[in-house]
């Protein structure tokens, strides 16, 4: 919001410059034609912003939070889910939410209407995978067993995951191997 203010200010400064340019030299060769001399005045008042932007942004205080935060991604891929017809979807993030677009292609359309949009996630923790229903219709299924409204369940390497029903996928901390069903 500071920024703004202050960019908002050294704009209304660069525009009253320009206009004061605009009447000072009015009886210049330069400036003869009024047409002319508005178009240069307004070309000098896009440079000045520029320039006070380009400065501003170069000299501005950096916030402490930012000097002092460090966010730390992961490098390399921290789990995969094994679809049919060896199709794979890698879990990069620490939060995953998966619904039908992730499978598009995978499934016929009309199962795919059965996945909801945002149908279930899988969250890694310190101790591990976790799955979560995302309250869907059709609900999420591991092992067999329905975890509609149970909260995070733990995943273990080589779990099923049967989405709605109509699309069985298997849970992999091997990122490397490829074993199928």
């Amino acid at each position: 919001m500071l920024k703004r203010d202050i960019l908002a200010i050294l704009a209304l400064i660069s525009v009253l410059f320009v206009i004061t340019l605009f009447f000072v030299y009015e009886n210049d060769v330069f400036w003869s034609n009024n047409w002319i001399r508005l178009f240069y005045a307004i070309i000098l008042a896009i440079i000045v912003g520029f320039i006070i932007e380009f400065i501003y942004g170069r000299y501005k205080p950096k916030e402490r939070i930012t000097e002092n935060t460090q966010t730390v991604k992961p490098k390399r891929m921290l789990a995969k889910l094994l679809l049919p017809d060896e199709n794979q979807c890698y879990i990069k993030e620490y939060e995953r939410t998966f619904g039908r677009e992730d499978f598009l292609g995978i499934i016929p359309q009309n199962k795919l209407l059965f996945i909801g949009k945002k149908h279930f996630k899988i969250i890694k923790m310190d101790d591990g995978f976790y799955i979560e229903d995302l309250n869907t219709k059709n609900g999420t299924f591991l092992n067999k067993e329905d975890i509609r409204g149970l909260g995070k369940k733990k995943l273990a390497d080589k779990d099923t995951i049967s989405v709605a029903d109509v699309l069985k996928i298997k849970f992999t901390l091997d990122t490397n191997d490829f074993n199928g069903f």
